[in-house]
């Protein structure tokens, strides 16, 4: 019971000094250094071509399936480079993959104070999380939304949250681990291992 109670207090005091260390936190860093390729545009466009770098689901078993999907998987998520080889098409994936992690990993639940009148409860309207944000930024006169890669999205979205009065919900930027990134070649790479 004593081991528990000192794990709990050094979590705790871990947690604030986390919360109150000035600097930016790191996965907000990055993504503003370095913004990922996938923008509310091509999510968008990858969702409507049903792209498997969505689901995860390939069709392997299906060559000129498998080789539509990646093609037109790579042309959206990145445009200007060239679609790679048949040899660098596991790595490729992987690549794609990682960005679309990278593009969710900025978000972040939030809430608001609870009303001091109960409000009336309200049916899904179905406008869906992409509308709602879109919506949002061009409301408070975000040039082109659809183009700013989705990690900053979610971080501007979260961020105009907070400054309406909402709190996060579990762990906030400063406690989030995301795998540390090298620079090769003037890219991020990620750790091995953590793909």
């Amino acid at each position: 019971m004593k081991d528990e109670a000192t794990e709990l207090e050094a979590a705790a005091e871990r947690i604030a000094a986390l919360r109150n260390d000035p600097r930016t936190a790191a996965v907000v860093r990055r993504a503003v250094v370095r913004p990922g390729a996938l923008t509310l545009r091509r999510y968008l466009a990858l969702e409507d071509a049903g792209s498997p770098v969505l689901s995860g689901v390939w069709p392997w078993e299906d060559s000129e399936a498998m080789s539509q999907a990646f093609c037109t998987s790579f042309a959206i998520l990145f445009p200007e480079r060239k679609i790679p080889l048949a040899e660098d098409l596991a790595a490729a994936i992987a690549e794609m993959a990682d960005e679309v992690v990278r593009g969710f990993s900025t978000v972040m639940q939030m809430k608001f104070p609870k009303p001091t009148q109960a409000a009336p409860p309200q049916a899904h309207d179905g406008l869906g999380w992409v509308a709602r944000i879109w919506g949002r930024l061009v409301a408070a006169g975000v040039r082109d939304p659809l183009d700013m890669p989705l990690d900053q999205v979610f971080i501007l979205s979260a961020a105009m949250s907070a400054n309406e009065g909402a709190e996060t919900v579990g762990e906030d930027y400063r406690e989030r681990t995301l795998p540390e990134c090298g620079m090769r070649n003037g890219e991020c790479e990620m750790e091995e291992g953590s793909r």
